[in-house]
């Protein structure tokens, strides 16, 4: 058997080491999922502004699908269609497949869903329920409110959150407002800050104020209610803050 030239030898040699460190990476990687199971929150639009709820994602024992997801509406008594949703995972794709249910009052209801998982282990899920229009469920994880403390901005708009006491700076249809707001209401999915009455130092008027404040893990959102009426009229600035 004829032996390859020293110099060509140690060529192939190390073509062949590095072609075997590149496919063990290639499979370490592949390998490295990470896991998404545990407590979340959603985000949604309801009739009085934006609602949340918690629920949990929990591997599928029965193995038709990867994971469920449990009562998301956040309902006690909820149908058995909220209860128990099935979601496919695709490496770092997230699908829950469209299908329709009968509910309790006899109508059709059609669900469907789609994410992805992010770098950090974060996810970025939205849910579609459609009856007779279409609800848009967002997931993000349970935030302990001592890591949502901090700044918050866009480009016309300032939140600066903290334990008992936020400071919101304020643009909306060429107003003004600077002032600040007490809350003590946090339930690991967002800050939910009663009606009250504060100064608006832009103008030195009293105003009122409300709030829901949600943190998704990458950004703030929720909706902040103002009245210069006694609450006859009201305001609504929608936030989506970095």
């Amino acid at each position: 058997m004829n032996s390859l030239p020293r110099a060509v030898g140690l060529t192939y040699y190390l073509f062949l080491v590095l072609s075997i460190l590149s496919i063990s990476a290639c499979e370490k990687q592949a390998e490295e999922l990470f896991d998404i199971t545990g407590n979340y929150c959603t985000f949604r639009d309801g009739i009085n502004g934006p609602v949340s709820s918690q629920l949990s994602i929990m591997a599928d024992s029965t193995e038709r699908n990867d994971f469920i997801i449990s009562n998301i509406s956040g309902y006690t008594n909820s149908s058995n269609a909220f209860l128990e949703i099935g979601v496919q995972r695709l490496s770092n794709r997230l699908v829950i497949l469209p299908y329709n249910v009968i509910i309790a009052n006899g109508n059709d209801m059609s669900i469907e869903g789609q994410g992805s998982i992010n770098n950090n282990g974060t996810i970025d899920f939205e849910i579609s329920i459609t009856q007779d229009e279409v609800s848009t469920y967002k997931l993000f994880l349970n935030s302990d409110l001592n890591n949502i403390i901090g700044d918050y901005a866009d480009a016309t708009n300032k939140v600066s959150l903290g334990i008992t006491e936020s400071t919101f700076a304020l643009s909306n249809n060429d107003l003004r407002y600077n002032f600040k707001m007490i809350h003590d209401q946090n339930d690991g999915c967002g800050i939910v800050i009663p009606r009250q009455t504060t100064t608006n130092t832009s103008t030195n008027e009293e105003i009122g104020c409300e709030a829901e404040l949600f943190y998704t893990g990458e950004k703030l959102i929720g909706e902040l209610r103002i009245s210069l009426n006694n609450w006859q009229t009201i305001e609504s600035i929608a936030l989506e803050l970095q």
